[in-house]
């Protein structure tokens, strides 16, 4: 299975999202949640600063150890995908 979240994309909201979709996800499936690279771009002009820590990079980074199994993203951090063992 792979889940895509593309909505708001606030470190709240994207943490709701995750543990919403989390038991639904089988073992070996992705979670991914697009533009983590907000974290990179906070100073580019049309930015908000608060994107240096509101985004859904951290929010997936956020998550404990013993939900995920690991957590990336590509070299500008964006997407942020999360594999989630079974529940």
């Amino acid at each position: 299975m792979l889940v895509i979240l593309d909505s708001d994309h606030t470190r709240q909201h994207v943490a709701a999202e995750l543990e919403y979709y989390a038991p639904l996800v089988t073992q070996g499936s992705y979670i991914i949640a697009t533009d983590g690279v907000m974290k990179d771009i906070a100073e580019v002009p049309r930015a908000q600063p608060q994107w240096k820590v509101d985004n859904p990079f951290m929010a997936a980074n956020d998550l404990p150890r013993a939900t995920r199994s690991s957590c990336t993203g590509n070299r500008r951090g964006s997407p942020t995908m999360a594999r989630l063992p079974k529940m």
